[in-house]
């Protein structure tokens, strides 16, 4: 009988558990895969411990099976690795001084080497960097030198930037327009020629050189022609002056007098303010007498300061200067002041009665014989007056009326008066939005308005960006949606918002321009009024030392009466930091039937005085 022994069926191994993969430390404190976890697993055939000898076949008691075994190898795997997972846990709470160490040593890494960061980490910190250094627009109110350099900057750049043909280089040149429109006929009125001449020069510069060098007050070529600078510019005794060109005149007129002439300058720099030989205008003239020529100064300042007041609505005082601030070689000089905020004082115009002193100095007689053997003829020599009209009253105008947007220009003054800004879609037609707008600008300008149509293919912030930089002082808004109706909307300059916009202005020629005018004419009234109460507010009658030196602190102008000497004017300057700038022509009511005390000296004085700070 045949006995079937039974299969033994061998003893299953436990499942193997998937040993679980160490995790390191993340930026947030999380955990990744770390390979030093990774690295400290044994293999499962050499997952016991390294003391214990080495398994062999031959020792294997005949109970145990090797899936037995196999088995327990991977149970002290799994043990081995909770081992490690334990030992990263308790090392969890120096990952971030670890990280803080990593981060302090790649800052040092050498400049060679490069920036080692990342390069999204890179283009961040050079955009924070770029932001940072951003420097803002200045504020008129705490940088007003810095926010003028930055106004004028940014009106040139919106006139290069405007479309069309350019008939003058620079934005200061074309402000120079309307200026010459105001002050021609004036000059007719009075009898002046359009004439070159060379420019005045203080009679020491003219003395001091000993050789007959190049005048810098050589004739110009033209009107035109640009200004030249008196300093370190040798002129010799040969030198051809404004007096010997007057004195020329004069006798090819036979002795006919006075003979008058005024010239147009064209300065490089249309926005100085503090060069006296920077000038817009200059005019000269040849008298017989003294007395004439000090009455022409004055009406030349007179004038200058008329156009200062009602065009540029500026507030200014005319006056006289002191002995201090005389030109040399002249017998009286004459200023126009205006007062440009903060107590600050700006010449914008002089003039000068000369007398004879620079024709006698200069040996030039108009008439007779300056010989003095022959004896028998009395030579005459011209009692000569000069005035200008300076490039800073354009400064002037810039700093009285500019905000922080940029330059404000009085109508009058203004180049531009309207700005025609169509608002073109994507839907509108163009072609019709363009006929429309120029219709209107034929209808303003055949009423007598300066005005330009921007058609740029720009955005309308743009537009209106470039127009506040120039100062136009009206704005006309004209959109797909205005055609059919006929309306527009007119944006004023100096009220910013939607509170200076007026909409629903009729586009029909004559309602339009009439509408036009009158808010031009009442933007020039207001600009003028405000400069007048500026005048008036700003100037404070004081009859002691110690209110002068009040005022002057409170950012205001002094008028006080004043008999003092030029030592006494140096040391109020000294004490106070303002300067005498003139002894006005108007004087108060107060000092026109007695005598007051001057406020620094204690001698009776009989006329009052101007102190201000000098911008």
């Amino acid at each position: 009988m045949i006995v079937h022994a039974q299969a033994v069926q061998p003893a299953r191994a436990p499942p193997v558990q998937r040993p679980a993969i160490a995790r390191g430390p993340t930026k947030a404190g999380g955990l990744l895969p770390s390979a030093a976890g990774v690295a400290q697993l044994p293999p499962l055939d050499r997952a016991v411990d390294s003391q214990s000898p080495p398994l062999s076949l031959s020792s294997q008691s005949p109970q145990q099976s090797p899936l037995v075994e196999a088995g327990q190898r991977a149970q002290q795997a799994v043990d081995s690795v909770e081992t490690a997972e334990a030992s990263l846990r308790s090392q969890s709470d120096t990952v971030q001084p670890a990280a803080a160490a990593s981060t302090q040593q790649a800052a040092v890494v050498p400049a060679e080497f490069g920036d080692v960061r990342p390069k999204q980490q890179r283009t961040k910190t050079k955009k924070k960097k770029q932001k940072a250094e951003k420097v803002l627009p200045a504020r008129k109110d705490e940088d007003v030198l810095r926010w003028y350099s930055e106004a004028v900057q940014g009106a040139e750049r919106a006139h290069r930037s405007w479309p069309g043909k350019r008939s003058l280089p620079t934005f200061g040149r074309r402000l120079r327009v309307p200026l010459e429109e105001w002050m021609a006929p004036q000059l007719d009125n009075i009898g002046f020629e359009d004439r070159p001449f060379p420019q005045l020069l203080p009679l020491d510069v003219l003395l001091q050189s000993s050789g007959a060098g190049s005048s810098s007050s050589s004739s110009s070529s033209s009107s035109g022609s640009d200004a030249q600078e008196p300093a370190g510019e040798a002129v010799g005794p040969e030198a051809f002056t404004t007096s010997h060109s007057f004195a020329d005149w004069a006798r090819s007129c036979g002795g006919r007098l006075p003979v008058l002439a005024s010239q147009w300058h064209a300065p490089g720099d249309s926005w100085d303010l503090h060069s006296p030989a920077t000038l817009l205008h200059e005019s000269h003239a040849g008298h017989e007498a003294m007395w004439t020529a000090e009455e022409h100064a004055q009406a030349m300042a007179s004038l200058y300061a008329e156009f200062a007041q009602d065009v540029a609505a500026l507030p200014v005082v005319v006056g006289r200067r002191p002995a201090s601030g005389r030109l040399p070689g002249a017998a009286a000089s004459f200023t126009v002041d205006a007062m440009v905020g903060g107590g600050a004082a700006l010449q914008v115009a002089q003039s000068h009665n000369l007398a004879d002193n620079y024709s006698r100095a200069l040996g030039v007689p108009y008439s007779g014989s300056s010989s003095e053997e022959e004896g028998e003829e009395q030579a005459d020599f011209l009692s000569q007056m000069g005035s200008g009209l300076r490039a800073s009253l354009l400064g002037a105008v810039a700093l009285v009326h500019g905000d922080d947007a940029g330059l404000v220009l009085p109508p009058s003054l203004a180049p531009l008066q309207v700005v025609i800004t169509p608002i073109l879609t994507r839907a509108c037609d163009s072609k019709l939005l363009a006929a429309e707008a120029e219709r209107i600008r034929a209808a303003l300008a055949e009423a007598g308005v300066r005005v330009a149509v921007d058609g740029r293919r720009l955005k309308p912030a743009a537009r209106f960006r470039a127009s506040e930089q120039l100062g136009v002082p009206l704005r006309l808004e004209l959109g797909p949606a205005d055609i059919a109706p006929g309306t527009c909307v007119l944006a004023r300059r100096t009220v910013p918002g939607r509170a200076g916009k007026l909409r629903g202005v009729s586009t029909e020629a004559g309602a339009l321009a009439a509408a036009v005018l009158d808010l031009l004419g009442d933007m020039q009234t207001e600009a003028c009024g405000n400069a007048a109460e500026a005048l008036q507010t700003g100037i404070v009658d004081v009859s002691s030392f110690y209110e002068l030196r009040e005022v002057i602190e409170g950012g205001m102008w002094a008028r006080a009466p004043w008999a003092g000497s030029i030592e006494h004017e140096a040391a109020v300057l000294e004490e106070t930091g303002a300067s005498l700038r003139c002894v006005p022509l108007a004087q108060p009511v107060s000092m026109w039937s007695g005598y007051s005390t001057c406020v620094y000296s204690g001698y009776q004085a009989s006329e009052v005085a101007i102190f201000a700070r000098a911008l």
